[in-house]
């Protein structure tokens, strides 16, 4: 991941990374990726953010104005855009003018959304960086450049929402989908999320590729980066995690 220099030091490089690194597949089209139905998958404009605030809390009800936060922020996404612009395969973090870490965070999250054949909004997907265990992180004294590369190794799935008239035609595996390619394609090793501890979509996100873990199982990463690093799941909770090159190891 290129970032700023004055942030940069050295570290001793993980050989799963590089490995990983020669396998990489090219990032997704983030002009917009052919969806089902006639629908296509692209990232959400500002245009968006009543679509955005409207359909978000169908995933979870509080997320919604955070969804339209991230489309005011000039810094949403742009990572991924640099790294789109320079045929790169790895996020771009120098040259955003950000100035903060959150900004840094912003610059690598996302919000797709699908549009039909008029452009009207669908379905969205909100994923960034695990911000709350990063933050943790930074507060016990990690170097920035060290936060960077865990927020360079894993992505949240934060929400998906399809319009109830929209769905059964697929959008939402489409959302998911291209968000798994676009975050691998740019050399994220794990994209995870969360589902209630009851919640009968086991089935449905194994089929996606993902592991539905275990309640109270968490995720380790620590094998991945510099400082102990782990997610766990919130009470009542069960997480999912889709790995990209097998590196997984549980917390």
């Amino acid at each position: 991941m290129l970032v700023p220099k004055s942030k940069s030091r050295k570290r001793t490089p993980d050989r799963r990374r590089v490995a990983a690194a020669r396998r990489l597949r090219p990032a997704v089209d983030l002009a917009g990726l052919a969806g089902p139905s006639g629908y296509r998958i692209r990232l959400a404009q500002p245009a968006d953010a009543a679509a955005v605030l409207r359909l978000l809390p169908l995933a979870e009800p509080t997320i919604g104005e955070d969804g339209a936060l991230m489309l005011g922020s000039p810094m949403l996404a742009q990572g991924l855009l640099q790294a789109h612009r320079q045929r790169r395969t790895e996020p771009v973090l120098t040259g955003l003018g950000a100035k903060s870490a959150d900004d840094l965070m912003m610059a690598l999250s996302s919000l797709l959304v699908a549009v039909d054949a008029d452009g009207a909004v669908a379905g969205v997907l909100m994923s960034l960086p695990p911000v709350r265990v990063l933050g943790q992180a930074i507060q016990a004294g990690v170097p920035l450049p060290e936060i960077l590369l865990a927020a360079h190794t894993v992505i949240k799935i934060k929400g998906v929402a399809v319009d109830e008239a929209a769905r059964g035609h697929g959008i939402g595996t489409a959302l998911i989908n291209a968000c798994v390619q676009l975050y691998t394609g740019l050399g994220w090793h794990a994209i995870y999320g969360q589902i209630d501890k009851n919640s009968d979509l086991e089935d449905y996100y194994t089929r996606l590729g993902f592991t539905v873990l275990a309640s109270r199982q968490g995720i380790s990463l620590a094998h991945l980066v510099t400082f102990p690093l782990a997610i766990h799941p919130l009470r009542g909770e069960r997480l999912f995690v889709h790995w990209a090159d097998g590196a997984g190891q549980p917390a």
